[in-house]
């Protein structure tokens, strides 16, 4: 829970790794402000500009690795503005404005008709009926149905002869990420 905290009172991070996929770890790192070492891999390569928001180094090479935390040790002005910089790249690139605008993009251009959906429950806690909280093109495309026309009503109130054993196997869709046939 303090990460953060503990990211934002160290001046250096360094993931030493031969392989990662989108390392997480490394923009949190850069978000607090940390001026980063990386191993010279696919993933870190991405996202670190040698020089610019970080230091490279190649991997398994543990010389150069010292060489960089010295580096950064002896020079703190440089380790300041590469935690500067790798800050204002984590926010720009990987914020979550960005993000959201990514997943938008994303969403809006899948060919399949999809919606998003809000289920509303019965006191029990049964699903009697869904709002929809956002459409993509596709969705009016295929169902001829505008955005204005469904975006913020229900499912009863666009169909109201919806069959309520529809509702139920679709929410238990949404609960488990398992298809009903």
């Amino acid at each position: 829970a303090d990460l953060p905290q503990r990211l934002a009172n160290a001046q250096v991070f360094v993931l030493s790794t031969r392989w990662e996929g989108m390392p997480l770890a490394l923009v949190e790192a850069m978000a607090a402000g940390c001026a980063c070492i990386g191993t010279d891999v696919v993933g870190v390569r991405e996202v670190i500009e040698h020089g610019i928001t970080g230091l490279l180094v190649p991997p398994d090479d543990a010389a150069a690795l010292a060489d960089a935390m010295l580096t950064l040790r002896q020079n703190p002005a440089l380790a300041q503005q590469l935690g500067c910089a790798a800050r204002e790249r984590a926010l720009s690139t990987y914020g979550r404005e960005h993000m959201r605008q990514r997943y938008r993009a994303l969403f809006d251009s899948m060919s399949e008709g999809l919606s998003i959906h809000e289920i509303i429950f019965d006191p029990p806690g049964h699903a009697v009926d869904y709002r929809i909280v956002e459409v993509n093109p596709a969705f009016e495309t295929i169902t001829q149905l505008s955005r204005q026309q469904v975006i913020g009503k229900t499912i009863r109130e666009i169909f109201p002869d919806i069959d309520a054993d529809w509702i139920a196997k679709n929410a238990a869709v949404a609960a488990t990420g398992e298809y009903f046939r």
